[in-house]
């Protein structure tokens, strides 16, 4: 039986610095991601911020995030407008290097991730969840 997945959030963020903690902090009000909403927070931040940094966007352009939840998953999608080409690749940093260290972070967290391209470019991550326990 397929996983069915329903939206639990969807931003829409301006495009600047400030995008990552508006990110991080909308997941607070969100129910059902108790167990994983540390890693998560970390992910979306790292998503939104590599949007900010490498997407081309600027502070008239919006950024937007969705979170979805299932039984068995947390997805999160951040689109950008994707003028600046392709995603960032998958990269080890130099250890004196400052940054770089996004996508490594978001590829250990989640269970997979990826991107899809058009006139908007998503890069989407899913992170396993154990199902809340009743009270």
């Amino acid at each position: 039986m397929p996983d069915h997945f329903r939206d639990v959030l969807s931003l829409s963020l301006r495009c600047d610095e400030h995008a990552p903690s508006r990110a991080r902090d909308a997941l607070e009000g969100v129910a059902g991601i108790e167990r994983v909403r540390e890693q998560l927070r970390l992910v979306v931040s790292e998503l939104v911020s590599n949007a900010v940094r490498h997407s081309g966007c600027g502070a008239s352009d919006r950024i937007g995030l969705t979170v979805r939840l299932s039984a068995r998953e947390v997805e999160v999608a951040v689109c950008d407008e994707g003028r600046a080409g392709l995603v960032p690749g998958l990269r080890h940093a130099e250890p004196d290097t400052i940054g770089g260290l996004g996508l490594p972070i978001v590829a250990h967290l989640a269970e997979c991730w990826g991107t899809t391209g058009g006139p908007r470019r998503t890069v989407w991550a899913q992170l396993g969840r154990a199902p809340e326990q009743p009270a």
